[in-house]
């Protein structure tokens, strides 16, 4: 106790002394910057105090503390986060308490999100083939476990140290069972636009081949900013693209094994 408190005393000093004020959960995190919010969560990169390593702690908003829907929305992220273990999905470690009751999701530090780099310089077809083979073997992944993502997006996949081959997927806040609704989790819509499919958009049940229109959207945005969009490669990439991302979910692959066999087909 002793040393929990001297610890305490130095922290809160090194924030005196550099004019940041900065919050201390469970005695074991301090976060240090806000790097996300939407309507409901907010997401913190935050540092474990003994360890030294970097985490991402998720949690409600503050006018969001008491929401039953937000909450139990969060604990059913957790719930499918830590059953997931795949080198192309981000990991979620622990879930803790906050001292006002809020539940707060721990998972490992992934660097930028993708959505962030897309401008910065023109992408290689072999940069856009490594992004989409990560994506497709993570979906696949979570649909083999009865899983449909559902928001599949550039926010959404982290890029560790800048280096695509380590592209992973994230955040599970509106992931459903397969052959499930939004509904039946209380949610009227859930989704992005831009990439949420026709038959999510209207409120169907859904399967993997939502996920694959994602995908499909996805590719097409990744071609917007090649360095080749002229090459032959390009041209069968946003072929797969048209067909990842067709209106009719029957004209879509059956699975995302398939689309990747597909991806790599577009090789030759």
């Amino acid at each position: 106790m002793l040393v929990d408190q001297v610890r305490d005393a130095l922290d809160r000093g090194e924030d005196h002394l550099s004019g940041r004020q900065r919050d201390i959960i469970a005695n074991s995190f301090t976060l240090e910057k806000k790097i996300y919010e939407g309507s409901l969560t907010q997401v913190y990169r935050a540092r474990h105090r003994d360890l030294g390593t970097w985490h991402a702690i998720k949690t409600l908003r503050d006018d969001h503390a008491r929401d039953p829907i937000a909450r139990r929305l969060l604990l059913r992220e957790a719930e499918i986060g830590l059953m997931l273990r795949h080198p192309n999905i981000v990991a979620m470690q622990t879930l803790l308490r906050l001292g006002d009751g809020r539940p707060a999701l721990v998972s490992e530090w992934s660097g930028k999100r993708l959505g962030d780099q897309l401008g910065q310089a023109p992408w290689s077809i072999d940069d856009i083939r490594t992004v989409m083979e990560k994506v497709l073997v993570a979906l696949e992944a979570i649909h083999q476990v009865g899983f449909v993502h559902c928001d599949l997006s550039p926010s959404n996949l982290l890029i560790s140290k800048h280096e695509l081959t380590e592209a992973r997927l994230g955040d599970f806040g509106i992931t459903i069972s397969i052959g499930a609704r939004h509904a039946d989790v209380d949610l009227a819509f859930a989704g992005q636009p831009d990439f949420a499919a026709p038959e999510q958009q209207k409120g169907l049940p859904l399967d993997g081949r939502c996920d694959l229109y994602a995908a499909g959207r996805l590719l097409a945005l990744l071609l917007d900013h090649a360095d080749t969009v002229g090459s032959n490669h390009a041209a069968s990439l946003r072929a797969l693209a048209r067909t990842l991302s067709a209106t009719d979910p029957d004209a879509r692959p059956d699975s995302a094994k398939a689309a990747l066999a597909l991806l790599g087909s577009s090789r030759t």
